[in-house]
């Protein structure tokens, strides 16, 4: 079971904190480009999967699902 928090952070802060996790944020402010600037952090793993199955202890929340690093060369990514 992921960790839950509820400190609000900036996204920079969250890179430095959680590097190499997998987190769920909720949205508090966006830029234009609808990049998360500052949110609360509800959960964080490791494991992907893990911080996806924690999406039902927020039901009818707007999320965002942040990978804090840089992806293996062997990931698709979407931008």
């Amino acid at each position: 079971m992921p960790e839950t928090i509820s400190e609000i952070f900036t996204f920079e802060e969250m890179q430095r904190r959680y590097a190499g996790a997998w987190v769920s944020i909720a949205e508090l402010e966006s830029d234009e480009n609808m990049q998360v600037v500052r949110g609360q952090v509800l959960a964080h793993s490791a494991n992907r999967d893990e911080v996806y199955d924690a999406l039902e202890r927020f039901p009818g929340r707007a999320l965002a699902i942040e990978y804090m690093g840089t992806p293996p060369e062997d990931w698709a990514v979407l931008l």
